[in-house]
């Protein structure tokens, strides 16, 4: 039998949206989406400790973030519910950096509960949890970002976003994040797409995103990328028009937001460009960026989650 670690480390990694459409309404309540999903460099790192003196099933989280639920309120926190859906025979204690802005767009709590599920597939069978039936049925329960984050890479997503296509790409890609000090829930932003009278029109043009992708030329097809989430989430928090516009206006390049918000992005296919970019950004201060963190992320091919990671990844400037 394998036996238990002590202790394991894992880094949980987030994700932008490379638009989102959505396409209607499934019987469960759910929206139907269309999205292309990618891992970016940016993490939150987490420590499990494997505590076989405590009951199990008992996890207990403790956090450098006041806004992420924790100790006495870590039931409420995406990783106990992960680490319950998997039965342990033994308590959980859980130290939690939190990298990945909260209510950002970023799937930070979808990428913690996916690293979860990997670490006690690790601990608990001596396996990656690809090759754990029914793994993705749990992931799904727990969130419809979850499973993407347990494949990681770039994939198409549709459905409720179970549904998942990988999608290789070509080139090198980084992405500058401009993170508001809004947190925006998902819910909140659906229910504005659900009140809107005129919903957005025009699909996001997923072929010639995968296309642009798959030949090496993303940014070629930047001006067909849409976020039908996008005009929900300027309703639910009209602050983020001035955030929008102000980075649009300081890259001067074409801004995108990611998920429901309340992050955007500037893509480059130039890591120097990108490089130079956020050193202007962070050094030569531009109007009303008060609480805005910044970030200088990479587009990663692997999976959405490392264990045992050495912490590298994404650069911070917070303003």
């Amino acid at each position: 039998m394998f036996r238990c670690p002590g202790a394991l480390s894992v880094r949980a990694l987030a994700k932008i949206n490379l638009g989102l459409e959505v396409t209607g309404l499934a019987g469960d309540g759910y929206h139907l989406i269309r999205s292309i999903l990618q891992v970016i460099d940016l993490g939150d790192d987490l420590t499990f400790f494997f505590r076989e003196d405590w009951p199990p099933g008992r996890v207990n989280i403790i956090c450098d973030d006041p806004g992420v639920p924790s100790e006495g309120a870590s039931h409420y926190n995406l990783i106990a519910r992960a680490a319950r859906a998997m039965n342990p025979p033994f308590g959980i204690e859980v130290f939690l950096n939190k990298g990945i802005p909260v209510g950002a767009g970023l799937g930070g709590g979808s990428s913690d509960a996916a690293a979860t599920l990997a670490v006690l597939s690790r601990a608990m069978h001596d396996r990656h949890p690809a090759e754990i039936e029914g793994m993705e049925e749990i992931a799904f329960r727990l969130g419809a970002d979850v499973p993407f984050f347990l494949r990681g890479g770039t994939q198409e997503a549709s459905g409720r976003g179970e549904r998942l296509r990988s999608i290789p790409f070509l080139g090198s890609y980084w992405a500058i994040l401009s993170c508001p000090p809004v947190r925006l829930s998902t819910a909140a932003v659906y229910g504005a797409y659900d009140q809107m009278e005129a919903k957005p029109r025009g699909g996001m043009a997923p072929g010639a995103i995968i296309r642009g992708l798959r030949r090496g030329d993303l940014m070629g097809t930047v001006p067909e990328i849409r976020n039908h989430l996008e005009q929900p989430a300027l309703t639910c928090e009209p602050r983020l028009v001035r955030c929008r516009d102000r980075f649009a206006q300081a890259t001067g390049k074409p801004v995108l937001m990611t998920g429901s918000g309340s992050s955007f992005f500037a893509l480059y296919q130039d890591g120097e460009e990108a490089r130079r970019a956020y050193h202007r950004l962070t050094c030569e201060p531009y109007p009303n960026t008060k609480g805005v963190r910044l970030f200088l992320c990479r587009f990663r091919c692997g999976g959405g989650w490392d264990i045992s990671s050495d912490g590298g990844g994404s650069v911070e400037h917070r303003r």
